[in-house]
């Protein structure tokens, strides 16, 4: 294991057009949340609901924003994105 710091990863570099990150647990206590998300934590009782397929990820779209969800061990995280 390297022993170099940690580095904060730029989300909108990685997921194109994100505007904030929800990550909650089996019992929808957030994590963390950034961005847009910062305003959202109660979406992650809807979100928790949201049928996932095989893998563990879903797709939500409310109007311009789509929510990509990936579960893993009782952990969520939500990418929410801006599509114009």
């Amino acid at each position: 294991m390297s022993s170099e710091p940690l580095k904060k990863i730029d989300l909108a570099q990685v997921v194109p057009h994100a505007v904030g990150l929800l990550a909650f647990d089996e019992h929808n206590n957030v994590i963390e949340a950034s961005g847009i998300a910062k305003d959202r934590t109660a979406d992650a009782v809807e979100l928790s609901k949201v049928q996932l397929d095989g893998e563990g990820f879903g797709l939500v779209q409310e109007k311009d924003i789509k929510v990509i969800i990936y579960k893993q061990e009782g952990k969520t995280i939500a990418v929410y994105t801006y599509e114009k």
